[in-house]
């Protein structure tokens, strides 16, 4: 594999998990690859958080990429918050991808939530970024059916 492609893997890698917690996000690949954006929308029940994603660095091996990457609120929602979480949870990477055989094993990350006001019903909006140890970013903007 060339070098210069090397640097793409790690968002990638990073992306399959968020995208992966979306029936169908719209992703947009620009500036080399080194910007992604993935749009999505999601409905939620009032009240109640819902997780978006479990972000998290991995090499091949399952051992975790370091430094590792940084996740932070971009646009707040208007009718709730953004809780960003250090956890260990599970993966969910594709059975295509090398990585697919760390979806058995907890590992340590963050997951995101979005904890919509009690009360709150209709649409609601907010993005967040997550920075990759080779300088790549990854922004999710979701938009929000409270139910």
């Amino acid at each position: 594999m060339s070098a210069k492609f090397k640097p793409l893997l790690a968002p990638l890698a990073i992306a399959a998990i968020i995208s992966g917690c979306a029936p169908t996000p719209r992703v947009v690949i620009s500036n080399g690859g080194s910007q992604i954006s993935i749009d999505r929308s999601i409905t939620v029940a009032s009240g109640q958080p819902t997780k978006l994603a479990f972000q998290v660095a991995l090499n091949p091996d399952c051992s975790q990429i370091q430094p590792g990457t940084v996740t932070r609120e971009a646009q707040a929602p208007a009718h709730g918050r953004l809780e960003f979480r250090k956890t260990e949870d599970f993966t969910n990477f594709p059975a295509s991808n090398p990585r697919s055989q760390c979806n058995s094993r907890r590992v340590q990350g963050v997951a995101i939530y979005y904890h919509p006001d009690k009360g709150f019903t209709g649409s609601d909006a907010f993005a967040y970024d997550l920075f990759t140890n080779t300088g790549g970013q990854i922004r999710s903007n979701v938009t929000a059916n409270v139910r």
